[in-house]
């Protein structure tokens, strides 16, 4: 997530500041980013690695976590259930001009 808030970060900045920006490319790099990310669900150590350090998660039925190692604890038993899987696949990205 820390990738995918980085560059979701950086194409609404570039959105912002440019008229050049391909907005498109854009577009297309976030879900490139998110599809990397949903390869991370049985592996809690690189998932985890996608949120920032005092990124937040919440889980259907628990209380809000906050931070690496809050959602590393939250995510890694569930991850190394027997059983578990979890899939996503984004259908579309927003990228819009914030001033």
């Amino acid at each position: 997530m820390r990738r995918l808030a980085t560059s979701s970060c950086a194409a609404a900045a570039a959105a912002s500041c440019a008229q050049t920006v391909d907005v498109g490319q854009e577009k297309a790099a976030l879900l490139t980013q998110d599809a990397e990310w949903a390869k991370t669900a049985g592996d809690p150590a690189k998932f985890i690695t996608y949120f920032a350090p005092e990124g937040r998660l919440a889980l259907n039925g628990m209380p809000e976590v906050q931070g690496e190692k809050a959602i590393l604890d939250a995510v890694g038993p569930l991850m190394k259930s027997p059983g578990f899987h979890l899939q996503w696949k984004a259908t579309r990205a927003d990228v819009e001009c914030v001033r």
